[in-house]
């Protein structure tokens, strides 16, 4: 049996780990406490069966879909889920914010709504390459002290772990929520409900 390294890159240390059937090499970021620190425990716990194809996944937040469903015009909802767009439009459009306050609390839902675009754009402009995003649910971190989130970082590595190793079938650029479901990018999908279909 061929045996084959996985190596975790973490903003503080590296874990290195044999896994089964090809090399796969994961970074993830923020592996030193929270949701990427759980992340690596549950690839370390539960050795997964790697897939032979290269995937990226991009950790996104129900913030984003949130923040497209408030703008005021369909078409500006529209242009957060064009796939044909490109890495300089999404540049673009970070720049014509740079400098604006964040007065009403909504840079975090902008960054997230950006980072499902981008992964959609990675997604097209990769095809060889499984590229998706999800959410990892409203978990108790430091970024949510104190508004009220419960749920462990490890119940938010579920849906990473499904995106990296999981069975995701023809999913290309899609974001799936922290039931592992696929979400739309312009509204919020409650866990446990249907899964969108566009």
């Amino acid at each position: 049996m061929n045996k084959t390294l996985i190596t975790l890159l973490l903003l503080t240390n590296v874990l290195t780990t044999a896994l089964k059937d090809t090399q796969r090499v994961v970074l993830v970021t923020g592996g030193n406490k929270g949701i990427g620190k759980a992340i690596c425990k549950k690839i370390l716990e539960t050795q997964p069966d790697c897939k032979p194809e290269p995937r990226i996944v991009n950790i996104a937040s129900a913030s984003g879909p949130n923040f497209v469903s408030n703008l005021p015009s369909a078409s500006d909802r529209a242009w957060y889920q064009n796939a044909d767009l490109t890495w300089p439009d999404i540049h673009s459009k970070i720049l014509e914010t740079w400098d604006a306050p964040d007065y009403d609390n909504t840079a975090y839902g902008f960054s997230k709504a950006l980072l499902n675009l981008y992964t959609l754009v990675l997604s097209r402009s990769h095809p060889s390459i499984i590229v998706n995003s999800c959410t990892p649910g409203w978990i108790a971190t430091d970024l949510t002290a104190g508004m009220g989130a419960s749920n462990e970082p490890s119940e938010g590595a579920k849906a990473p772990i499904h995106c990296l190793f999981g069975d995701v079938g023809e999913a290309r650029g899609w974001y799936f929520g922290s039931d592992m479901k696929r979400s739309p990018m312009d509204k919020y999908r409650e866990p446990g409900s249907e899964p969108y279909e566009p």
